[in-house]
């Protein structure tokens, strides 16, 4: 009796284990964090496209953002841009590797209020150009920042990553 009991929960674990393989396969597309005075936010509209849907003037729509909590206006050091969000993945027509994501060496400088948020935003319309639209398959969005607060002052940097589906 003790064996089929046995038997019976196995069945009964082995089908919860498959019936949660169908459950909602959501992924997150908002993520957020605190790094000293700052809140950096990166958000998507969806990570599962339709290729059909998609078309040069619109493909995708990422959100970055850096708030500034402080109390005081502060200067941040930067590349340009200082957030910067691209698709890991792409490959050309001829099958070469596309780097989607690019962040000038230039040193900027940006003040920053107390409450002030810093937006940017990538929707992939140049990438989309430039390769000639996107193939099915799965896609990482990788963004990511890196910035001074002062001249000399301490790095604030970090990254985030979005699966993206194209279907």
């Amino acid at each position: 009796m003790k064996k089929y009991v046995a038997i019976l929960l196995s069945v009964v674990f082995i089908v919860l284990v498959f019936a949660g393989c169908g459950a909602d396969k959501t992924v997150p597309s908002k993520s957020s964090h605190t790094a000293d005075d700052f809140q950096i936010t990166v958000s998507a509209d969806d990570t599962v496209y339709k290729k059909s849907e998609l078309s040069e003037n619109k493909p995708f729509k990422v959100t970055g953002e850096i708030k500034y909590l402080g109390d005081e206006a502060v200067t941040i050091y930067h590349g340009d841009p200082v957030f910067v969000i691209g698709l890991d993945g792409l490959k050309t027509k001829d099958g070469a590797d596309y780097t989607s994501a690019v962040q000038n060496d230039i040193l900027k400088s940006t003040e920053i209020l107390p409450g002030e948020t810093l937006t940017f935003e990538w929707t992939g319309e140049a990438d989309y150009e430039n390769i000639g639209g996107f193939d099915k398959g799965t896609y990482t969005v990788n963004a990511f920042y890196n910035f001074r607060i002062g001249e000399d002052g301490e790095r604030v940097s970090g990254s985030f990553e979005i699966p993206l589906t194209i279907e």
